[in-house]
């Protein structure tokens, strides 16, 4: 019996299972968004409250995702992420079923806390049952797919409404996700189940639970990821709009930019992820790998650059991004105990849902107020608070080499 090949094609299952899922939550985040027209055009909501529709979506994803991790720790994170699925296809199907600005925006909430399961889960299943050796592949692939969500969805809804409605396309969406939920449940051969260690995670009390989370080297995790979750978000979001009033570059072009920032960040991820595998020392990693988007991302909102120099720029940025992003998460992994990591991964991603909802309050009022160069100022700002927060993560590091023997 090959046990290598064994145990390699274990992990394929497993990474494929946990990186699909996670390509579902991604898809249903940008579900709603590319249905705004059709919805303000025939159901009369103003710009505003769909935007509050994303916010309140974002908004309870952070607030729940630190408590899914603790249920993770308690309970096993394989239910928490089937009960997370189907969540976030129940939440989706009643936005396209339900009336009016207020059952929007429960069922917007719904979805929110279903999309709060998934790091916490998927990263627990990922760093106890991949081998060690694949462990940083892992989290890239997992990464990657979840790009490819961002992808799909906006075609795929709009496609879906201009053939069947807005309404129908949400409840189709929905059901989709439903239908994958069975399918996973019957490719699951207990791949997703973790053993938990009763001996080794007592059910202590909450307080002595938080005090895992209160540390210096997990809070400069959880602002990383907040200071690059406010940099990616309003890069993608609002610098087409920045450049359109800076040197009125066409909105095609910033979107083309745009989209290729968002392909080089996903196809990034992938070379991150072997990266991550050889190192040792993920926080030098994360830094240097940040380092070229920091000083970049200033560049466009100061100089006027070619389309072909502007596409450039943006897929530079979007590879350092990517290439960081598996370092990043064993980075995570390395600060939390085996009977923590629901938790430690819970809170710390839960910066990412703080910064996509702060950040388009903060941008949208430096366009707002005429501060379009700001915009590329505050993105390489949030890209070195993210190298400093990283700095400050590695403090129970040791010395040791910055890449070991693959």
């Amino acid at each position: 019996m090959n046990t290598e090949y064994d145990i390699s094609a274990k992990d394929t299952r497993l990474i494929s299972l946990i990186g699909v899922s996670h390509g579902w939550s991604h898809f249903y985040q940008l579900s709603l968004p590319p249905l705004f027209w059709f919805i303000h055009t025939e159901d009369g909501l103003s710009y505003f409250q769909l935007g509050m529709l994303v916010t309140a979506f974002y908004v309870c994803s952070g607030v729940f995702q630190p408590a899914a991790g603790f249920i993770v720790d308690r309970f096993g994170p394989r239910r928490v992420l089937y009960a997370g699925i189907a969540a976030m296809a129940v939440g989706t199907a009643l936005l396209g079923l339900v009336l009016g600005f207020y059952g929007m925006l429960l069922a917007a909430i719904i979805t929110g806390m279903g999309n709060a399961v998934f790091h916490p889960a998927d990263f627990t299943i990922l760093s106890q049952n991949v081998s060690e050796q694949r462990v940083g592949r892992a989290f890239g692939i997992h990464a990657f797919v979840g790009f490819l969500g961002y992808a799909v969805a906006p075609m795929t809804m709009l496609w879906l409404a201009d053939n069947l409605g807005w309404r129908a396309a949400l409840v189709v969406a929905g059901a989709a996700g439903l239908v994958f939920l069975m399918v996973l449940r019957f490719l699951d051969r207990g791949e997703l189940e973790v053993q938990l260690d009763e001996d080794s995670n007592p059910k202590s009390s909450v307080v002595v639970e938080l005090r895992t989370l209160l540390t210096l080297p997990i809070i400069a995790c959880f602002l990383f990821f907040l200071a690059t979750a406010m940099a990616q978000i309003g890069l993608q979001t609002f610098s087409p709009a920045a450049l359109l009033i800076l040197f009125e570059t066409p909105k095609a072009v910033g979107s083309v930019a745009v989209t290729l920032f968002l392909f080089a960040t996903a196809f990034g991820v992938l070379g991150g992820g072997v990266l991550a595998d050889r190192s040792t020392r993920h926080h030098i990693v994360a830094m240097v790998c940040l380092g070229v988007p920091a000083l970049l991302s200033i560049v466009p909102g100061y100089v006027q650059l070619s389309t072909y120099s502007l596409c450039v720029v943006f897929v530079v940025i979007g590879i350092g991004l990517g290439l960081s992003i598996p370092a990043r998460d064993m980075l995570v992994r390395a600060l939390a105990p085996a009977t923590a990591r629901g938790r430690v991964f819970g809170f710390v991603y839960a910066g990412l849902d703080v910064g996509s909802a702060v950040t388009p309050a903060v941008f949208g009022w430096l366009l707002d107020h005429g501060y379009a160069p700001w915009i590329f100022m505050s993105l390489g700002a949030f890209f070195v608070c993210a190298m400093i927060a990283a700095a400050f993560a590695a403090a129970p590091y040791k010395l040791s080499p910055v890449l070991s023997k693959p």
